[in-house]
């Protein structure tokens, strides 16, 4: 057959590829390689057809045959990568990646991906040089941004993130770069220019399910119980199969005391994933209110053979061997809660009220000297000025027992109405006219 025939059959195939008939343009690219095995386009066909249909080792294998006729085609270099990375060699990925820019230093496309390439090898730096110069050649290309701004995210460079994300906003609207600004600024426990952004998302897409999340994550953060679990629920509503909404609407029942429905809630995330330490560790802190001692017990000791660095899975075990009068393991469980979070003051509280517990030792003073220097403004500490005075009134030292709780009761919207400041304000100063 001649070669003007040949030139024919694979146009013919060519045309079934790009409607996506492979399997014919398969036939045809084979019949052609019967006649002439060397024909170099149907050869390249080929490997198009193996790599639509994901076979990407077969794609490999005839790029690199056909490569030595094609040497100056950037779209085969960058076939090679797309194929090498879906078999999660990176290395060689990049190898041909470099190749095809090469030939074409400004492709945005290449660029972006080997800063993909080189985050998935973690070299980070270099990932980071390759996003930027993929939006240096496309200042509009939205995935280079997401993908730059989620590195920043991961490597805790918030401000790079914002920084970022807020030069695409000046020229676009984009619900998912909204979403992720308030994550960042969320992070940095900047709640009030968070919340607006997750808004504005959600103005965009009222459904965009992320933005619900963040959004009621920042809520259970910020204690506002009611408005997250009014969030939850619509989050429900669009997908009834993610384990962490429901462990966060347990979380948020827990909270707000309604334990019967944050069992619920929590059962229902166990069942999605049965081995999801969280909604386990928080079940467990359901039970341990409802006096379900042994079964708490069974739920934090699954937890923590999951994770043992589940801090509230560590603070329920010490719960349970505080309440059998196994004081040593208690305390240990609790230092070990505290010890993960810091910031977990329920461990500090119930490791107080452990009777053996009356010597303060390191973890104790260094969350005093954090009471101590913190601003009247920081709500969250509320918990640490009440373990202090619990410690204290334990002691007989009344007057510093009500210097931390004054305090505690003085720091702008405490909202920590189950910690009865006001009424242990009254019993303190009680204590204090009797010893005087």
């Amino acid at each position: 057959m001649t070669s003007i025939n040949l030139n024919n059959l694979w146009k013919n195939a060519y045309k079934l590829f790009l409607n996506k008939d492979y399997v014919q343009s398969k036939v045809i690219a084979n019949k052609i390689l019967k006649l002439d095995s060397n024909f170099p386009a149907a050869i390249l066909l080929i490997a198009d057809i193996e790599m639509a249909n994901k076979n990407f080792n077969l794609a490999i294998e005839s790029f690199l045959k056909v490569l030595p006729h094609y040497n100056n085609n950037k779209n085969l270099y960058n076939s090679l990568s797309l194929c090498y990375a879906k078999l999660n060699n990176f290395d060689l990925a990049i190898k041909y990646s470099h190749e095809s820019l090469l030939l074409d230093q400004k492709s945005y496309l290449v660029n972006n991906n080997l800063g993909f390439y080189y985050s998935k090898i973690n070299n980070f730096e270099m990932a980071i040089k390759f996003y930027n110069k993929a939006i240096d050649y496309k200042n509009d290309y939205r995935l280079a941004y997401i993908n730059l701004g989620q590195l920043f995210q991961s490597l805790s460079r918030y401000d790079e993130a914002i920084k970022l994300y807020k030069n695409y906003l000046m020229q676009f609207s984009d619900k998912v770069i909204l979403s992720d600004l308030g994550i960042c600024l969320s992070f940095l426990k900047n709640y009030r220019d968070a919340e607006i952004y997750f808004v504005e998302a959600l103005n965009i897409d009222n459904l965009y399910l992320p933005a619900l999340v963040n959004l009621s994550n920042l809520y259970l953060n910020t204690r506002r119980f009611d408005e997250a679990i009014e969030l939850l629920l619509k989050a429900i509503s669009i997908d009834d199969s993610n384990p962490k909404v429901y462990n966060n609407l347990g979380v948020a029942y827990l909270n707000l005391h309604l334990l019967d429905e944050s069992m619920a809630a929590l059962n229902k995330s166990i069942e999605l994933n049965p081995s999801y330490s969280s909604a386990l560790a928080n079940l467990a802190s359901v039970m341990n209110q409802k006096n379900l001692v042994e079964d708490a017990y069974i739920c934090a000791l699954k937890a923590f053979k999951i994770d043992n660095n589940n801090f509230i899975a560590c603070n329920n075990l010490g719960l349970y061997y505080r309440s059998k009068g196994d004081y040593k393991k208690s305390i240990n469980f609790f230092k070990k809660s505290l010890n993960i979070n810091p910031n977990f003051y329920e461990s500090l509280n119930s490791l107080i009220e452990v009777d053996d517990y009356y010597e303060p030792d390191q973890i104790f003073y260094d969350l005093k000297s954090k009471f101590d220097n913190c601003d009247l403004q920081n709500y969250e500490i509320v918990p640490i000025g009440f373990a202090i005075f619990t410690l204290f009134d334990r002691k007989g030292n009344y007057k510093e027992a009500f210097k931390y709780l004054n305090k505690a009761n003085n720091i702008k919207d405490n909202n920590l109405s189950s910690y009865k400041l006001k009424e242990n304000i009254f019993k303190i100063n009680k204590k204090i006219f009797t010893n005087d």
